[in-house]
C-alpha cells in the first residue's frame, strides 16, 4: 500500500476532487467499513483516514482492475508516444490552473 493515513484534505488533493465531495465518499465508506476515520493527534480539527482490513482485502481486486485498464488503454501504444501524451495532458491541466 502506498499509503497507510492520509488527511482528507490529502486525500482530495490526491484524486483532484472537492474537499466536500471527498469527505461525502468516505462517510459512505465509514459505513460500509472500508475506512476508518480518527482526530489528528497534532491538530484535532482534522481527521485521519486509513483503510481497515475489509478495505485492505479489496486491494489485490482493485490492482487487477487497474492493470487491465491501463492495459486496455494503451494497447498497441508505444512507450515513447505515451509519454509525450502525458506531458501533454500535463501541460493542458496546468494551463487550466
Amino acid at each position: 500500500m502506498l499509503y497507510n493515513e492520509l488527511s482528507k484534505s490529502e486525500i482530495a488533493k490526491r484524486v483532484r476532487k472537492s474537499q466536500s465531495t471527498v469527505t461525502t465518499l468516505i462517510n459512505k465508506l465509514i459505513v460500509l467499513g472500508y475506512v476508518k476515520s480518527r482526530k489528528d493527534l497534532d491538530d484535532n480539527r482534522f481527521s485521519i483516514i486509513s483503510l481497515t482490513e475489509k478495505g485492505r482485502e479489496l486491494k489485490p481486486l482493485f490492482e487487477k482492475v487497474s492493470k487491465d485498464i491501463f492495459s486496455v488503454q494503451y494497447n498497441g501504444i508505444k512507450e515513447s508516444d505515451r509519454a509525450i501524451f502525458l506531458e501533454v495532458l500535463h501541460k493542458m491541466y496546468d494551463n487550466l490552473k
